[in-house]
């Protein structure tokens, strides 16, 4: 338990320093892939909208009404 508390409380005192420049690697990453989770909120928003404006616009239609010519 002692060891384990000590491993977090200093994560990057027992590592070379190529492996700590492999791990700042990792931990970078493009900004593409920070923004796309936003862009899919964003479409998903924007579907639900269209479609709850397409359903407003099917309700409040005003068609001429249907006539029996007979």
């Amino acid at each position: 338990m002692h060891l384990f508390h000590y491993a977090r409380r200093y994560p990057n005192r027992d590592r070379s320093p190529s492996a700590m420049a492999n791990q700042q690697n990792v931990d970078s990453r493009p900004w593409i892939l920070d923004v796309v989770p936003f862009i899919v909120v964003i479409l998903i928003t924007a579907h639900v909208l269209a479609l709850v404006y397409w359903i407003y616009r099917l309700v409040t239609d005003n068609r001429p009404q249907r006539r029996k010519a007979h």
